[in-house]
């Protein structure tokens, strides 16, 4: 199967509000929702810029997870990512 084509400007637009919305929701403590929008990012755009950024955020949430204390969470989401 052919790689998909890069995203257009508009397409390429959403993916970063998206990924600023990710990012607002990780900072107001929304983790949840943050990582679910990290992870449909990384998913639905795997081959996308905002897609890396979302799998390198999701990374940094499970070391959050971790040092929560979180260390099931924190390690399911780590094999998820691989």
């Amino acid at each position: 199967m052919a790689p998909a084509p890069p995203p257009d400007d508009l397409t390429a637009s959403i993916l970063n509000r998206l990924l600023r919305m990710a990012d607002n929701y990780r900072t107001a403590g929304a983790l949840w929702q943050a990582e679910e929008m990290y992870r449909r990012l990384m998913v639905d755009f795997a081959d996308t810029p905002q897609a890396e950024q979302a799998r390198r955020r999701l990374m940094d949430l499970c070391e959050a997870y971790g040092l929560a204390g979180q260390l099931h969470h924190a390690r399911s989401l780590y094999e998820r990512l691989l």
